[in-house]
């Protein structure tokens, strides 16, 4: 007679079978929603970004026309919807218009919209013809000597300056050359026959703040690199062919002149000084 033996091999059971499907299923459901949730983040980021664009378009196009010495500026969109808010010199017309009160003097004004994921944008410009915006002062008419404090003296004969520095003069960078330079009453000039670059190369580097409390006028070819932020309390005058480059921001008070070939790099904001108490707040954008 023969002996058989039989092995215990069992299989799964139905509520095992059950138990792993049900998780399987959680995990199916909590992987589907994470996907949806960056599928729904990444439209919202790419419907933000093309909003954003839009409007600068949009902003882009009221400049042209501003410029072009229209007193009527319409939104010439329709889709996606923007608005006009903060009008300054400005009145509303219609919905997508608005129209230049005086235009003797500058205009400011702001352009809201939302996008279709309810994204509330706005951004603020003000504008002048002929790129010459004079800048009023608001809290106080000479400039104190002694702002920005805790600023060195600054000599521009010297090119490259490792501190915060200031200029209580007006400050001339004229032609690049080594025919000579010299100083006057009005404050320090450098000019040259156009052609060498002896003088500091034609670059003047500030790797920190640079503060201009009177005029500041650049000319053929000099270049102005600035770290931190860059002040200008006088007038500033950017002839062809002149470069300002600044990391910070750039903060005008009085009025501006910039060539049409002139090199201008701002990579904050271009801001107007109203309250030299608190100048670090920019109040008011413009668009330089």
């Amino acid at each position: 007679m023969k002996n058989r033996q039989f092995s215990n091999e069992k299989g799964m059971t139905l509520i095992e079978l059950l138990a792993s499907l049900g998780l399987v299923a959680v995990i199916i459901v909590l992987s589907s929603s994470a996907i949806i949730q960056l599928i729904k983040d990444e439209s919202r980021i790419n419907d933000g970004i093309s909003h954003q664009q839009e409007m600068n378009i949009t902003v882009s196009d009221l400049r042209s026309q501003y410029y072009q010495g229209t007193q009527r500026l319409c939104i010439t969109t329709e889709e996606p919807k923007f608005s006009f808010t903060e009008l300054v010199n400005l009145q509303p017309v219609s919905e997508d218009c608005i129209e230049v009160v005086d235009s003797a003097e500058p205009i400011s004004f702001s352009l809201s919209g939302t996008t279709s994921s309810n994204q509330e944008y706005s951004v603020q410009t003000a504008l002048v013809n002929n790129r010459t915006l004079q800048l009023e002062p608001v809290l106080f008419k000479d400039v104190n000597p002694d702002y920005p404090r805790d600023y060195q003296e600054g000599n521009i004969y010297m090119c490259e300056f490792n501190k915060d520095t200031k200029f209580s003069a007006s400050v001339d960078i004229k032609d690049n050359g080594n025919s000579g330079s010299n100083r006057n009453t009005s404050g320090l000039s450098i000019k040259g026959n156009g052609n060498n670059k002896n003088i500091c190369n034609g670059i003047y580097t500030f790797h920190k703040n640079a503060a201009f409390l009177q005029d500041l006028h650049i000319k053929n070819h000099n270049r102005i690199e600035v770290s931190g932020d860059m002040y200008v309390f006088g007038k500033l005058n950017v002839d062809n062919n002149a470069s300002i480059h600044v990391a910070g921001n750039l903060y005008i008070r009085n009025n501006y002149n910039i060539g049409k070939q002139a090199d201008i790099d701002i990579k904050g904001k271009v801001c107007r000084i109203k309250d030299e108490s608190n100048i670090q707040k920019c109040d008011i954008e413009i668009d330089i």
